[in-house]
């Protein structure tokens, strides 16, 4: 094993900026059958959407219109969208115009303003929001020039309680001890004695922030908050194209579907995705009141098939950036033909997650089969904003979770896999069958750090760390043909 050289650093720096530069300047070629549909911040959503000059205004009228199998929608270049998109089966939905990509935000309005803050204690720099909002995963300041932490006690008992000291109660003045530091009570609606954090975003309450300069309103020019709902919501309707769209600040997943088929998204982008409260932990006793966050780029939880992401950029994704995964513990589940190409992936905690669990193993076993990750860019697992997690120690550029995850015919090859704060990779499963053939890959780590493992697990795979010999890696990841590299 060597060290990474300046030159070749330079070299995959600049492949690194060119998929960036293709993928954001791709241009619109996509195939209909049916009728066409534009959507621009000069229409009006009592036009009939036919054409750019009678285009229609808002999201929610492309979500709310009967459209038909084979309709395209087609969101005008170079423009802000705010809001949600409900898709409908066999519908594409895309970009016209001239100029980058049309931009989905997650919410209705910008926070920057100082009209929009009060202070509630001066003396800890604590400013409240005064409007209250849904569940937000994060704020994030001038397009990303800064982002807010979310403090995430425990609910327990009727009360928000400090995580790890239940019998403490929550105290904003007390826990947040650095700028930018943020809490947010969403408690009008409970069930079964917790707060529900409701998909249609109906539970609201106030962010309360510690801005240790002043009025946040005041000093930021642009004040985002990631909603806790999917900004592209598939609900596991089929044959879908994504196409040419920039979504941003989702505190949920960006595209999001449950069971399905033929979803395809392609030439998007994705930025500060997830961190919003999935739920609250009540029904393990070891982990009473335990919060778990969303979220990820493109999500199906449920079997799939038909399944494609390419020629996508993703960063700040606070999970992962892509994944399939479920959960088919009593039931069959199959994901089949799923196929991840071409993206750049930067600063996510996970570039590649999926699972399949389940714990009956029968003749009618749940299965993956043809899966297949290539030619992607993976870079700086674990360096963005979803560090703040409470699970530092998990990110890896491929997270299978050491599921039973069965794959038939799995493939990760010309993959570039440059640095993670935890493993490269994480590939475990129970049987030879999850194992994938890896081949042709690069694979760059700091020096100490950990390559992670691939393969049946117990009692292998073990970890491989950056300080073993070439040989060694390339044996414990299974790919002979591995470029390898260590950096400082």
């Amino acid at each position: 094993m060597e060290r990474l050289t300046e030159k070749y650093r330079a070299y995959l720096t600049a492949q690194q900026d060119m998929m960036r530069d293709r993928i954001r300047n791709t241009k619109t070629n996509v195939k209909f059958k049916g009728k066409a549909y534009y959507v621009s911040n000069e229409g009006n959503d009592n036009n009939d959407g036919l054409t750019p000059e009678t285009s229609w205004l808002t999201l929610e009228k492309v979500s709310t219109t009967e459209l038909c199998e084979g309709d395209a929608v087609f969101l005008k270049r170079g423009q802000i969208f705010r809001g949600q998109i409900i898709c409908q089966p066999g519908v594409t939905y895309s970009a016209y115009g001239e100029g980058n990509k049309p931009e989905i935000y997650g919410w209705y309005e910008n926070f920057a303003g100082a009209d929009n803050w009060e202070c509630i204690n001066e003396e800890k720099h604590l400013w409240r929001l005064k409007k209250e909002i849904p569940d937000t995963g994060t704020l994030v300041f001038n397009e990303g020039e800064a982002h807010a932490i979310k403090l995430v006690p425990s609910y327990v008992n009727g009360k928000f309680v400090v995580r790890d000291k239940h019998d403490v109660d929550f105290d904003i003045e007390k826990e947040a001890t650095v700028n930018l530091a943020f809490h947010q009570a969403c408690t009008k609606e409970l069930i079964n004695g917790v707060p529900l954090i409701s998909p249609a975003c109906t539970n609201t309450g106030y962010v309360i922030l510690r801005c240790d300069e002043g009025n946040p309103g005041a000093i930021y020019n642009s004040i985002e908050i990631l909603p806790k709902r999917n900004t592209i919501a598939c609900a596991g309707k089929k044959n879908i194209t994504i196409d040419n769209l920039c979504i941003k600040y989702c505190g949920a997943h960006g595209v999001g579907s449950g069971t399905t088929e033929g979803l395809t998204v392609q030439n998007c982008e994705f930025g500060w995705i997830g961190g919003a409260i999935q739920h609250y932990n009540h029904g393990n006793p070891n982990r009473i009141g335990y919060v778990t966050r969303y979220g990820n780029g493109v999500e199906i939880y449920g079997g799939c098939k038909d399944y494609t992401v390419d020629n996508c950029y993703f960063y700040q994704v606070y999970d992962a950036a892509i994944t399939h995964q479920t959960d088919a513990t009593g039931r069959h589940q199959e994901m089949i033909n799923v196929k991840y190409t071409n993206n750049l992936i930067e600063t996510s905690t996970y570039s590649i997650e999926y699972f399949l669990s389940f714990s009956d193993i029968g003749t009618n076993k749940s299965i993956m089969k043809d899966f297949y990750i290539g030619k992607n860019f993976m870079v700086d697992a674990g360096c963005g904003w979803g560090k703040q997690r409470y699970n530092p120690e998990t990110p890896a550029h491929i997270k299978s979770w050491n599921s039973q995850n069965p794959c038939i015919n799995y493939v990760v090859e010309n993959n570039v896999f440059f640095y993670s704060t935890h493993d490269l990779l994480q590939v475990g499963c129970l049987n030879k069958e999850g194992v994938p053939v890896m081949r042709n890959n690069v694979y760059i780590q700091k020096l100490g750090g950990s390559f992670g493992n691939v393969g049946v697990n117990p009692p292998q795979p073990r970890q491989v760390y950056a300080d073993a010999r070439e040989y060694t890696i390339k044996l414990g990841l299974g790919d002979t043909n591995a470029e390898v590299f260590y950096i400082d």
